[in-house]
């Protein structure tokens, strides 16, 4: 995102979002493992609004979707963003503890997320969808 922001400041925004919405498959890797400013957070959440609907995202990340507030200190954002991702999107969980396999597939069941993913990676995997 520091791109961004420097293309902010040197008037060249329209040629960096054409940059970010150029490739078929956009690759956001080790998502949150910073906290994104508010500055970068209105970046992202451009990048993904302009892709959404004409490219695709893959994004990796250790942080659960109910902490994305945290990393963009604000859950209108997160969630303004989340809104975009899941609307079309697939979410696979790893290998999981008792625990998160409790809480995923609590997910499953309430109708919020349905089973998409072939059948060698069932077992540890989910795929959510709004």
């Amino acid at each position: 995102m520091t791109k961004t922001q420097r293309a902010v400041l040197e008037g060249r925004w329209q040629t960096m979002m054409r940059f970010w919405n150029g490739p078929a498959l956009l690759i956001i890797d080790e998502f949150g493992y910073l906290p994104l400013p508010a500055e970068a957070a209105s970046h992202l959440f451009q990048v993904v609004s302009r892709r959404y609907e004409h490219g695709s995202i893959i994004l990796t990340t250790n942080r659960g979707i109910a902490s994305w507030g945290e990393i963009f200190d604000d859950t209108t954002v997160a969630t303004a963003i989340l809104d975009r991702l899941l609307h079309h999107g697939t979410v696979l969980l790893p290998a999981l503890d008792p625990l998160t396999r409790f809480a995923a597939s609590s997910l499953v069941s309430s109708g919020h997320c349905k089973s998409g993913i072939p059948s060698p990676m069932r077992r540890h995997s989910k795929s959510c969808s709004s």
